[in-house]
């Protein structure tokens, strides 16, 4: 039994092999946890080796025994299958317990054994750059995989979403200094919708159930239609953003008001057809395609109330540059929207 138990430690600290060679390549934090399972392996073995005759004694008393009948290699084929696991059990939460006030210790440790390297400012940057779900590990996986970019696309769309809520700040009052954080935004954009598409295409050449194929033609589409978003935003909100600040162009309190509330609508659509994509929720993909009739025919509206007030109203220069300007707003954010809408027919 001693020599049972022998082995089983050292099965134990085998075991932290694998840990290490899957950690190989990956982020630092995930080699510093297969080092503290190696730390809390090791530590464990060197403790309990010079105590293995008293554990064999005590799973023995712990362990039931064999029936009466059976002797010698019979007995001990038995019973010692039992008693070496009830030995590994005993191992293992023992050491929980011991380690566990020293966690903190164990973490310290492992962090100068291991360290993470503080990225430059210019490394973050590229970082941000860069998928983070992704993995080629799971793609003879192709559920979990997709599952992968599903997040990954999630994340793109929030980039989107945060250039969404910029347009107001930008464009309406022709902040320049904001265009070009609109810009490295868009970058970003860009780079994941390249890294996610050479993935998907990874996952659409492994064999493929229908569901399965569906779902990645899906997800396509969905990350082509925020890259298409991220491209309005970034070309033409810019340009217009720039048209309001050269030509100084202010909006009167209504007409502001109205661009709000319509740039919080289709900021509203985005962002549910994103949870639908997320977790395919299609009550988030319906809630979008409803909102169609107020934010198109709202829209137009708007725009045909303006109409019918220039024609019967004396207007300044200034006032007809802000029309046009608003007008070029709202179509650009109904255009917005039918990418939106787009996304939420596909859930």
């Amino acid at each position: 039994l001693p020599a049972g138990i022998a082995l089983a430690f050292g099965a134990n600290i085998g075991t932290c092999v694998t840990a290490i060679l899957a950690a190989i390549g990956k982020p630092r934090r995930a080699v510093q946890a297969a080092m503290a399972h190696l730390l809390f392996n090791v530590f464990g073995v060197i403790i309990w080796f010079f105590f293995i005759p008293y554990l064999a004694d005590f799973v023995v008393w712990l362990s039931p025994a064999a029936d009466a009948s059976l002797t010698g290699q019979a007995r001990l084929a038995e019973e010692a299958p039992r008693q070496i696991a009830n030995a590994h059990t005993v191992f293992n939460v023992a050491n929980t317990i011991l380690f566990l006030p020293f966690a903190g210790a164990i973490a310290k440790l492992v962090e100068k054994l291991v360290p993470v390297k503080e990225l430059t400012f210019e490394e973050k940057a590229i970082a941000k750059f860069q998928p983070r779900y992704l993995d080629d590990g799971m793609l003879d996986t192709p559920p979990l995989a997709l599952s992968m970019v599903r997040r990954e696309t999630r994340r793109m769309g929030e980039v989107v979403e945060e250039m969404l809520a910029d347009v107001p700040a930008t464009v309406f009052t022709g902040d320049l200094d904001k265009v070009a954080e609109m810009r490295d935004k868009d970058e970003q954009v860009d780079a994941l919708y390249g890294a996610i598409n050479s993935y998907l295409t990874k996952v659409s050449r492994r064999d493929l159930m229908e569901g399965t194929a569906n779902e990645a033609m899906m997800l396509t589409t969905t990350t082509t239609e925020i890259e298409n978003i991220g491209d309005i935003i970034e070309i033409h909100m810019t340009h217009l953003a720039q048209m309001c600040s050269v030509n100084q162009i202010t909006f009167n309190e209504e007409n502001l008001k109205s661009l709000e509330f319509y740039h919080g609508r289709v900021q509203k659509a985005f962002s549910s057809a994103m949870v639908a994509i997320e977790h395919d929720r299609r009550a988030a993909a319906q809630m979008v395609l409803d909102m169609e009739k107020e934010i198109i025919e709202g829209m137009d509206e708007l725009v045909r109330k303006n109409q019918r007030k220039f024609l019967h109203e004396e207007t300044s220069a200034q006032e007809m540059a802000a029309f046009t300007l608003q007008t070029d707003i709202m179509e650009n954010l109904k255009r917005i929207y039918e990418h939106s809408k787009r996304i939420g027919k596909l859930v």
